[in-house]
């Protein structure tokens, strides 16, 4: 499926400007809305953000509360991930505002998993547990399985950086759980980032490098190039914790790779971390000496 949407990238888009131009406004909406997760995944954050806005103006000709809501979320979902959290904030109110309005649990649950995760971008974590939880709360009662394991995994998460880690491990672990049952491999892949994070911050760093590994895997094997960076970024802080700086090196030499292949895409964390670890090396060196 990846590779189709890769094969057909130019297609595709050609298709969808063409329904906007032609007022086929069912079909650009609903074609953005399927797309808009895949380049996500890819890191496509700037043409996912177009296509949305296009999306936006066809779903408002049609005056459709259902299209509007949709693309609401998907759009304030894509501006976050791009730092314009005013912008994402406005869209993700408005997508819950019509998920309520229509009823919709299922999607109020996306919603407030969408203003979650927005609010966990800007390290808000204690706003971001109280959406995620409500999010986790109706996804529960409505949703499928592998749904529900998202909302798990993002209350895992945020646990985990409140420095609730038994909390933390517990989500994560049913959210992984869930996940293999349903078959969602990219899913399971950021569950296993969440728990090897939680591991790190346990100081427990043989197990978060284990885990950090098992999600490396499956990203590389899915094609899946944002989760792969951001899994190797963080691999190498658990071996610079472990005191393994040369494996650090590569991990973040190997983030910096992918990332050089996702335009827009900011790199200068993992160059910091590159820049600084000379002196680690020195520092673990005479540590070593004098042992």
């Amino acid at each position: 499926m990846l590779a189709w949407f890769s094969a057909e990238h130019r297609v595709l888009h050609a298709i969808l400007t063409m329904a906007a131009e032609s007022g086929l406004d069912h079909y650009c909406w609903t074609l953005a809305w399927y797309w808009s997760p895949i380049l996500k995944r890819r890191g496509q954050l700037h043409e996912a953000a177009v296509l949305q806005r296009t999306a936006l103006t066809a779903a408002h000709r049609l005056a459709d509360p259902v299209s509007l809501a949709h693309v609401n979320y998907e759009l304030g979902h894509v501006s976050g991930r791009l730092g314009d959290y005013a912008t994402g904030h406005t869209h993700l109110r408005r997508s819950l505002e019509l998920f309520t309005r229509l009823g919709d649990r299922v999607n109020m649950g996306q919603a407030q998993h969408g203003l979650a995760l927005l609010f966990n971008q800007q390290d808000r974590y204690a706003e971001a547990l109280e959406h995620a939880v409500e999010a986790l709360r109706l996804r529960s009662s409505f949703a499928e399985q592998a749904v529900v394991a998202y909302s798990e995994n993002a209350v895992g998460w945020i646990y985990a950086h409140l420095g609730e880690h038994t909390e933390a491990l517990r989500h994560c672990r049913r959210a992984l759980e869930l996940h293999r049952e349903s078959g969602s491999r990219s899913g399971a892949a950021d569950t296993l980032d969440s728990i090897a994070y939680t591991y790190g911050e346990l100081a427990d760093h043989g197990q978060a490098i284990a885990h950090y590994q098992q999600a490396l895997d499956i990203y590389r094997g899915i094609g899946d190039p944002e989760g792969e960076a951001g899994t190797l970024t963080r691999l190498g802080d658990a071996q610079l914790a472990a005191e393994l700086p040369a494996q650090a090196r590569l991990s973040w030499e190997q983030a910096l790779s992918v990332l050089s292949r996702m335009p827009g895409v900011d790199s200068r964390p993992v160059r910091v971390r590159l820049a600084r670890l000379p002196a680690a090396e020195t520092a673990d060196a005479r540590a070593v000496m004098s042992a």
